[in-house]
């Protein structure tokens, strides 16, 4: 219900105008996105309205929330970061909420991508992952993470992306296995303002 009343905020004060420029000024966003009601999701959309979700947070709650929500919201707007990464409106950012969970970005990416569990590789829904139409690929994972998170804030011309002119913050990954798509890698160096900090 808050997400809710919080639209029906925004739709109430953003201009009339197309939904890809209606938000692109204030860049609104619904912090938290975990949860939303079909209705809202449109709305959102019909705005362009930031919508900002922690991958982990649906591999940590999909043991019980079936339990909680029921499977009609699960099925209708719960965790539902492949709807917002794929429509044209609005942006997808990703976090990690430290403390809440762990801050570790391999995690995040893992979770968003495979929708299993980071430590177990399991899901209720098995090893194809839990509501596998909401995974993400690698390339929306890692924008929603950078890119995207750097658009939301008013900062895409100084970070988000490697280019020139902009802060060179990075991490370099040293990938085991399968890689980070497969929630595994070593940071080996850690850059930040074009210096290295770590490694």
């Amino acid at each position: 219900m808050a997400n809710r009343l919080v639209l029906q905020a925004f739709n109430a004060i953003l201009p009339n105008a197309s939904s890809h420029l209606r938000n692109a000024q204030h860049r609104f966003r619904i912090e938290h996105a975990q949860i939303l009601h079909p209705d809202d999701i449109n709305l959102a959309e019909s705005m362009g309205i930031i919508m900002s979700m922690q991958p982990t947070h649906a591999t940590s709650d999909m043991f019980y929330a079936l339990s909680r929500l029921g499977s009609w919201r699960l099925e209708n707007g719960a965790y539902a970061q492949g709807t917002f990464a794929r429509n044209a409106n609005t942006t997808l950012i990703l976090g990690s909420d430290f403390p809440v969970e762990p801050p570790s970005p391999i995690r995040g990416i893992f979770a968003a991508i495979r929708r299993l569990d980071p430590d177990t590789r399991k899901s209720p829904h098995g090893e194809r992952g839990w509501y596998e139409e909401q995974k993400l690929t690698f390339e929306e994972a890692l924008n929603g993470f950078t890119r995207d998170a750097a658009y939301a804030a008013f900062s895409e011309e100084w970070m988000g992306s490697i280019e020139t002119g902009k802060w060179a913050d990075w991490v370099v990954v040293e990938e085991i296995g399968d890689g980070i798509e497969m929630g595994e890698g070593v940071v080996t160096e850690t850059w930040v303002g074009g210096k290295k900090v770590f490694g």
